[in-house]
């Protein structure tokens, strides 16, 4: 077997005469070619400006067969005509090209070295040095505007030329040398949470950056405000005053504010029967409810609403409109006089003793009168309801939910009910 080694630029050309030996693949007698990668070209090339005539070039090392001795960076303003600036030794990542021209793109790619060999190029990265420029202008129709007792907003006129890379604004409740930046394209900022009637001074610096990456500063803008002083006025009267029964004892009531701003109400006070009930915090968004409880039933209440604040002159607003609601009676227990079983039937009477109720519930226990007087955990099942003005109901065994046993006693009753109160009668045992 003969085998020949030969150099071609950055592969290894390898030579071999098998010579007539069956190397089992079927290449007896064949020459064989072979090429080996002497020098891997570099990967991931950046190059990154860092001021108007520097630019670091980065890369990354591919192993190759051979070792590298260095590696050329070469140059170029056009992205074609490359030209080699420097070898940088084996090992190295990096290189600072110096000396360049500001605001100009320059391209890049690196090359391996050994000795007479050269890898492929490198992938090509671009970068373009900053532009020579001084400071930007001093901004101009900077104004302050206080719009609140707590807030002052800032407008003005931003440069689109490209001169201004930044904005920093700052006013005298600040730390000392403390800004905002706000960016390039920021034409407007609020400040809140000022105190009120107090007057902040606000200065507004345009930058951006020199040949060498540094900020650079333009002549400051001066604005100064005095946030609104803290004025309290008569808050409006609420409106819509309306109610509801909410049961024999209580009536619902509900309101629109209408107060906010200066005319912020501290609270509402409402009124019955043209005396003072309650104060109730203020500040709702949209309705306000109170529930006045503790009446007496079937009464009539006259209620009225209005809105204040201790710092206005005057501290009240006017009433709301009145309104008049009378709240339910309680319907009269009934008595009930017999509960009797006839054959698969129970029959109720009772003396009804009330003229308002809106109808009548028959209940029963799975126990006895005695059982549910000693047990107040026990529960009653409702086993019928019928209307109003009646006295007798029937029930059918089958329609109560509960297997009765014989000779056992069970405890029923009848109640009155109302849409808000239910009374119940006296209790009776019944025996199946």
């Amino acid at each position: 077997m003969k085998i020949i080694l030969k150099w071609f630029g950055v592969f290894l050309l390898l030579l071999v005469n098998a010579c007539g030996v069956d190397d089992g693949l079927g290449k007896a007698g064949q020459t064989e070619e072979q090429f080996f990668t002497v020098l891997n070209a570099p990967e991931g090339v950046l190059a990154t400006a860092y001021s108007g005539d520097t630019v670091l070039v980065e890369w990354v090392k591919v192993p190759s067969t051979l070792e590298e001795e260095g590696f050329v960076v070469s140059r170029s303003e056009n992205g074609i005509d490359f030209v080699a600036v420097t070898v940088v030794p084996a090992n190295s990542y990096y290189y600072i090209d110096h000396g360049l021209s500001s605001n100009t793109d320059y391209y890049y790619h690196i090359r391996g070295i050994r000795g007479p060999f050269l890898s492929d190029g490198s992938a090509v990265a671009t970068a373009h040095t900053f532009a020579v420029v001084g400071p930007p202008a001093q901004p101009v129709n900077f104004l302050a505007v206080a719009t609140s007792v707590s807030t002052i907003d800032l407008t003005w006129n931003i440069v689109s030329d490209g001169s201004v890379s930044d904005y920093l604004l700052r006013y005298n409740g600040m730390n000392a040398g403390e800004y905002i930046s706000l960016g390039p394209n920021v034409s407007s900022h609020t400040f809140d949470q000022l105190l009120p009637d107090t007057t902040y001074d606000f200065e507004l610096i345009a930058s951006n950056l020199d040949i060498n990456g540094s900020a650079q500063y333009s002549v400051a803008a001066i604005a100064a405000a005095r946030t609104l002083p803290v004025v309290t006025l008569t808050p409006y009267a609420p409106t819509n005053l309306t109610a509801s029964v909410a049961n024999s004892t209580a009536i619902d009531l509900a309101w629109s504010d209408n107060s906010d701003g200066l005319f912020a109400e501290e609270g509402f006070e409402i009124w019955r029967d043209n005396s003072l009930l309650k104060t109730v915090p203020g500040n709702i968004t949209t309705t306000a409810t109170y529930r006045d409880t503790g009446l007496a039933p079937a009464t009539s209440y006259s209620y009225a609403v209005r809105a204040y604040n201790s710092l206005a002159t005057p501290p009240a607003s006017v009433f709301s409109n009145t309104i008049s609601l009378t709240t339910p009676a309680i319907p009269a227990a009934p008595i009930l006089n017999s509960v009797s079983l006839v054959f698969t039937t129970v029959g109720y009477k009772w003396t009804d003793k009330s003229s308002n109720e809106t109808g009548f519930k028959l209940y029963a226990y799975n126990a006895s009168c005695t059982e549910v007087y000693f047990n107040k955990l026990l529960k009653p099942s409702l086993i019928k309801a019928v209307g109003s003005n009646v006295s007798t109901a029937n029930v059918y065994l089958s329609d109560i939910p509960f297997k009765l046993s014989s000779g056992a006693s069970y405890c029923t009753y009848v109640s009155a009910y109302t849409p808000y109160y239910t009374v119940a009668s006296n209790r009776i045992n019944f025996i199946p």
